[in-house]
């Protein structure tokens, strides 16, 4: 009888809900049709008002030539707006008196020293840095992985080409050209290890200003660097990862290296990083003067925070423990000639307990103090 009472309440909450369903779906479908009637003809009527007070014009009155193309094009180019790293504005020439981008190539790299600094007093480097992902962070090696976009912003008076008429407002270049000219060449002091993504071609993005401004951009540089590993608070922890550029061979006399002041130095091209195990929670930068027997350098040292997220040790770790310990209090209820079934739960709780530590140290690295 109770498996039939409870088949039949089964098949009436089947029915109630098919009911309820069929209620709603009728319910939608007068709506739109009740707004069918009501508003339809209400557009139409408005429809037929704008026409009337609004006639749309002629084919004959769209096609009559312009007579002064001219003067609209000089008036559009006054309205340009300045870019902020360039000086002057944006033309608009012909394309039978402008210079093409192949031979403004050709005449800057002629006379062109690809050794020599811009400027004999120094040059400023603006540094940016976009994050796009971070793949790991890793607790037994000390270190994380993470794929950047590091854009360098200079002045270089010898590629400045604002004389030549150039058809173009800028030169957009790829890494061939890169190689003949100047740049600070900046690397990663600290990292393990760095390279740029070569899919299908080094992603290297180069492009001249008519003022001498370079702008240069290296897309896709995945980057390993080191972290400042702390397992005090374990599993509650916070770990620190750093990452420091400066010029391999131009010191601060040189080549003056900064963070940019136009946008954020640092910013993330996701709304938020999260790993399986931990989160990015805070990122920064700072700049260090850093002596050396050639000179002082500028260093730029990007931070990063990651909080580690703790509901698997919660699950896996702390809620088994407790259940074990638990268990293990049976034998206090057990009468005392019931030795065997106490022995076997004292024995099996402590290899219980036993394998659930070794599980969790194995995934961590050796040390010297005591973990949360």
């Amino acid at each position: 009888y109770k498996q039939m009472f409870v088949n039949y309440l089964f098949h009436l909450l089947i029915l109630m809900h098919c009911r309820i369903m069929r209620n709603e779906v009728n319910a939608i479908h007068d709506e739109r049709r009740y707004e069918d009637r009501t508003f339809a003809p209400a557009k139409r009527r408005e429809m037929e008002n704008l026409e009337n007070n609004y006639p749309i014009p002629r084919t004959e009155e769209l096609s009559q030539p312009i007579e002064d193309i001219h003067a609209i094009a000089r008036t559009e180019a006054n309205m340009q707006l300045e870019m902020p790293v360039v000086v002057g504005k944006r033309k608009q020439v012909s394309d039978q008196s402008c210079t093409s981008d192949k031979e403004i190539i050709e005449r800057l790299l002629e006379k062109y020293k690809s050794f020599k600094t811009p400027s004999e007093t120094g040059v400023i480097v603006w540094i940016e840095v976009w994050v796009q992902e971070v793949n790991s962070v890793n607790e037994i090696t000390s270190d994380f992985d993470m794929d950047i976009y590091v854009t360098e912003l200079w002045l270089d008076q010898a590629l400045r080409y604002e004389d030549m008429n150039p058809c173009k407002y800028n030169l957009s270049l790829n890494s061939e050209i890169m190689m003949h000219i100047w740049k600070p060449n900046t690397v990663f002091i600290n990292s393990k290890s760095a390279h740029i993504h070569k899919s299908p071609f080094a992603n290297i993005f180069l492009m001249i200003y008519p003022n001498g401004t370079v702008w240069l951009n290296y897309s896709r540089v995945q980057v390993k660097g080191p972290c400042l590993m702390d397992f005090t608070s374990f599993p509650m922890d916070e770990q620190s990862c750093l990452l420091t550029l400066e010029s391999f061979n131009y010191n601060i006399q040189e080549v003056d290296m900064r963070w940019t002041n136009a946008t954020a130095p640092v910013s993330l091209l996701k709304e938020k990083i999260v790993l399986p195990d931990f989160i990015l929670t805070k990122y920064g930068t700072y700049i260090k003067h850093e002596m050396y027997p050639a000179g002082i350098w500028n260093e730029l040292t990007m931070t990063f925070t990651f909080t580690r997220r703790y509901g698997w040790y919660i699950f896996q770790a702390y809620i088994p423990t407790y259940l074990t310990i638990f268990i293990s209090w049976i034998s206090f209820c057990l009468g005392p000639k019931m030795i065997p079934a106490r022995t076997m739960l004292g024995v099996n709780s402590l290899l219980a307990l036993t394998f659930q530590f070794g599980n969790i140290m194995r995934n961590l690295p050796r040390v010297s103090y005591i973990k949360a």
